[in-house]
């Protein structure tokens, strides 16, 4: 009987084991989850007591943006306790997810945790606690922090491989698939499109036939009409001037020798500058006799302004052209082609906006083609000019410029060439155009749309302002104005005052015989020169009265050749920077030489990539007509410079708007580029002649006793402005700081006072610049402030206690 009911005890004895584990389990798996929900309320309410702080403060540093992570798993956890009543098993998908999650955390704290700073405390809880960033700070130690990003990637992927749940066999065919698909799809649409255009090019070549055919036919009957597209286009190129090409015998500055019977390319003149001939004397008369006293007695008050001897200025030698690099031969073939379609697209877009208007010439320029329209009766300007957008949209370019064409019954859509040709210094100063201008002022701009070399003479402008934004070609633009200058004058002919406040654009021309003075480039030294060429022009006046002349020719004509007065040309590269500096002292200068200078034979160029109001005021505006206008940004700029719009439409690159004196439209002109490495061989050149280089006193002493009277530039200039100077000093070096407060209190003196004394202190290097309301540091050693400027005085000592 006890063997049987033996087992019967056994399984009642099982059953109850299983039930207490089971209970067991639940508890445990309770446990878990209010645990979980207890840390999942730390994160977001404060109010949890100590445990809860600790729990918020260990999960953020910990984990960071993952703290929330933890509760989770614990809550799931004890819910499978609850329910399953089973263990947890620790299986390969288990750390397959712990490794994805691990990683996914590690790649949010490298993305927005800064190398460097992967583990530091403020770092942790905003990106993957101190988990994540011990991850990252070992990876980036070890491979960097590209690597460290291919690492946790390439570990996330493995980790979601190891679930079984993710494979990437699939999405990567899935993906070769769409590929392939998309490139036969595009593949099928690339010669649908070209079937298509060769069809549309045989349309239109068989309607140009039809049409051409159509005027012949209309032409034999009933007389001229217009050309076709074609036929203008064609006579457009042959119109065009041939290039001239240069060998490198050439270069090298001979020429080769060609045979009389063939002449394949034009003959090479070399360029002489044109030297006005000597005036021949006068026949005794009465005009003589009434200015040969006057004469004398203007000589005998003042010389002529001359900083070259007569015999070392007839010794000078102009630059050869072999200095300059020759142009680039043009490939005509992709313009004509260019010409033919757009010619079309124009026609086209008219027509579709229900505008007629007949295509009757097209002028090929350096960078910009000017197709010519000849409006229908009835068609105003103002219409084909608002669909100025439209036909840069069609012709898929940045923008358009429509005007009308002065001169003819036509109006010119100016479009910007796919193909350039760059217009060389050389092709400007090689031309006709410069050999038969008359005067040593001509200097050459560029060429306008229609080729055609474009002179400017700076003694009828008489002064020029320059403006556009940076990179537009300002600065070319004033090189080569002085190449020209140089190519075309001698130094006792033409005289320079160079201003350039950002130093590095003129200085090169240091050393040339044909400057007044070194390049100016303190804003003080500036408006100096200036107070300088003002004296000048009234001493200049001064000569004309006694000698009864009105200007610079007359004079130079009654007195000796040794006597003659120089062109004087102040080129100012940067105004904007003048006039924030010393507005008042250069506008008044500027001023009073724009409005009485021309017959003085003083002439202005003033340039400025800043063309606002107050730069450019009224005033300056009103008596600088002559404009060049290089690309803007606005309207509103290009308004300011011309009084017109059109500049914000330029294309930069030495594209600009010539708008000299007297006209009544600006000209299109696209600049000449001269390289640094010609300017260099130029100058060279020059100073190798051995002509001396005599600045005139007057304009450099003037200008360094002017910085020194305003800008305090020279040591213990200003302690006898203020006779506390040395008192304040001593006060300064004892505390070592500065204020105008402490000054006033020490000292009983306004405000006014202490504040100049702290900036000549600032100003001779002794105490640093403002720092708000803090006061200034002592940046200058006591020992060198004894030897500076208590050693002159030696009945004071540099006693600072």
């Amino acid at each position: 009987m006890k063997k049987k009911t033996q087992p019967k005890n056994t399984k009642k004895r099982t059953k109850a084991g299983e039930n207490g584990f089971s209970y067991k389990l639940e508890a445990l798996g309770i446990v878990y989850a209010a645990l979980g929900l207890f840390m999942a309320v730390s994160l977001w309410y404060p109010e949890v007591g100590f445990l809860g702080d600790s729990a918020h403060y260990f999960l953020t540093m910990g984990l960071g943006r993952g703290a929330l992570l933890l509760p989770i798993y614990l809550v799931i956890l004890g819910l499978g306790y609850v329910v399953n009543h089973k263990r947890l098993q620790f299986s390969k998908r288990f750390f397959s997810i712990l490794l994805f999650l691990v990683s996914l955390l590690s790649l949010w704290h490298a993305s927005v945790i800064p190398e460097g700073a992967e583990i530091l405390p403020e770092s942790l809880p905003i990106g993957g606690g101190l988990l994540g960033g011990a991850i990252v700070f070992v990876f980036t130690k070890i491979a960097g922090r590209i690597g460290t990003f291919i690492l946790l990637i390439a570990l996330t992927l493995i980790s979601l491989v190891l679930t079984n749940r993710f494979s990437l066999s699939k999405p990567l065919k899935a993906a070769g698939e769409e590929m392939k698909n998309g490139a036969m799809t595009a593949a099928q649409k690339w010669n649908d499109y070209q079937d298509a255009r060769r069809k549309r090019k045989r349309e239109i070549y068989d309607q140009e036939r039809q049409e051409e055919a159509q005027i012949d036919q209309e032409a034999q009957t009933e007389g001229p009409k217009h050309q076709s597209i074609s036929e203008i286009i064609k006579g457009a190129l042959s119109s065009t001037k041939p290039l001239v090409k240069f060998d490198k015998d050439e270069i090298e500055g001979t020429l080769a020798a060609q045979s009389p019977a063939v002449e394949k390319e034009p003959e090479y003149v070399p360029y002489e500058p044109v030297i006005p001939p000597n005036i021949p004397d006068e026949p005794a008369g009465t005009e003589k006799e009434k200015t040969q006293t006057a004469v004398s007695k203007a000589q005998a008050e003042g010389t002529a302004l001359s900083t070259v001897e007569q015999a070392d200025a007839s010794s000078y030698e102009f630059p050869p052209l072999t200095l300059l690099n020759p142009p680039r031969p043009v490939n005509r073939n992709h313009s004509r082609q260019e010409m033919e379609t757009q010619g079309h697209i124009i026609e086209k877009t008219l027509t579709d906006f229900g505008v007629k208007a007949a295509l009757v010439n097209v002028t090929k320029g350096p960078s910009v083609t000017r197709y010519e329209l000849e409006p229908a009766p009835g068609v105003k300007v103002n219409k084909i000019q608002n669909l100025a957008e439209d036909i840069a949209l069609k012709l898929a370019v940045t923008s358009v410029r429509i005007e009308p064409i002065p001169g003819k019954a036509a109006i010119g859509i100016e479009v910007p060439s796919r193909y350039s040709e760059a217009v060389t210094f050389r092709s400007i100063v090689d031309c006709d155009e410069i050999r038969n201008a008359k005067g040593k002022l001509c200097v050459g701009l560029g060429k306008d749309i229609s080729g055609r070399v474009i002179v400017a003479d700076l003694s009828k402008m008489p002064h020029l302002l320059i403006a556009g934004s940076t990179g537009s070609g300002k600065s070319v633009c004033i090189n080569t104005i002085i190449a020209s200058l140089l190519y075309r004058a001698k130094p006792n002919e033409v005289k320079l005052i160079l201003v350039d406040p950002k130093v590095v654009e003129l200085t090169n021309y240091n050393g040339i015989p044909h400057l007044l003075t070194p390049v100016v480039t303190g804003p003080k030294q500036a408006a100096s020169a200036l107070h300088w060429a003002v004296v000048e022009m009234e001493r200049r006046y001064s000569l004309f009265a006694k000698t009864q002349v009105r200007k610079i020719d007359d004079y130079n004509a009654v007195v000796p050749a040794d006597e003659a007065l120089p062109f004087i040309v102040v080129i100012i590269d940067e105004l904007s920077d003048l006039m924030m500096v010393a507005a008042v002292d250069v506008e008044d200068a500027i001023l009073r030489l724009a409005q009485k200078a021309r017959a003085a034979g003083i002439h202005l160029i003033l340039a400025t990539q800043r063309p606002s109001v107050d730069v450019l005021t009224g005033t300056i505006k009103a008596n600088i007509p002559s404009r060049i206008a290089f690309a803007v940004s606005s309207n509103t700029d290009s308004r300011t410079i011309l009084d017109m719009s059109g500049a914000e439409n330029l294309l930069g690159r030495g594209d600009m708007l010539y708008f000299p004196t007297g006209a009544n439209k600006p000209t299109r002109v696209q600049g000449a580029f001269i390289t640094d490495e010609e300017l260099g061989r130029i100058v060279d050149f020059i100073k190798s002649e051995s002509i001396p280089t005599a600045y005139e006193e007057e304009v450099t002493t003037q200008a360094l006793s002017e910085d020194k009277k305003k800008h305090a530039a020279g040591e213990g200039e200003d302690e006898a402005e203020d006779d506390l100077f040395e008192d304040a000093l001593r006060l300064v070096v004892s505390t070592h700081q500065a204020s105008s407060s402490m000054l006033q209190r020490k000292f009983r003196i306004g405000y006014t006072r202490a504040a100049r004394l702290v900036d000549m202190m600032e100003e001779k290097g002794i105490v640093g610049p403002s720092e708000g309301s803090k006061p200034r540091s002592l940046i200058m050693s006591e020992t060198a402030i004894a030897e500076r400027f208590f050693t002159k005085n030696p009945k004071k000592e540099a006693d600072f206690s």
